[in-house]
């Protein structure tokens, strides 16, 4: 049952067919030129939306260029600070890590991938390593936890 079906106690009204169509009912007339204008309100309101939000959210974004040398910090998704380090609590984890000094500068834009990244059977990232550079085990509250440092 769909949430208007509770509030209301009937099924929502169908907007399908098309505003073109001919009918010899005077009432059924009107209700589409009523639902056409309707729906035409609905669309400039969401445009109008859009256009708000998407002027707010380019005023807090900046081009940024960078040269060779230059001191960068990374921003990691929460999800993925695990790797960089162990928290036990992700709320008070650090949102950058760095500084890193940019050692080559590839290209102006980012071309997303065409091909989406390989699983595994579990449904996680398959990664493949090139080289495992360092291991060490530390010991945080008296469990073991290995860590292997990638290259």
């Amino acid at each position: 049952m769909s949430p208007f079906q509770v509030m209301y106690g009937y099924l929502p009204p169908h907007l399908g067919f098309s505003s073109h169509a001919t009918t010899y009912v005077a009432e059924v007339e009107t209700d589409l030129k009523h639902r056409d204008i309707v729906i035409d309100l609905l669309k400039d309101a969401l445009h109008k939306s859009q256009e708000r939000m998407k002027f707010f959210a380019n005023q807090k974004r900046t081009d940024k260029t960078f040269s060779v040398g230059d001191k960068v910090y990374l921003k990691l998704q929460p999800y993925r600070q695990t790797f960089v380090a162990l928290r036990r609590n992700l709320k008070l984890a650090a949102k950058y890590y760095g500084p890193f000094t940019l050692k080559q500068h590839i290209g102006t834009t980012h071309i997303p991938s065409p091909a989406l990244p390989v699983l595994d059977t579990d449904g996680q990232f398959l990664v493949i390593h090139a080289a495992a550079l360092d291991s060490r085990t530390i010991l945080p509250n008296g469990f073991s936890v290995p860590q292997i440092l990638i290259q």
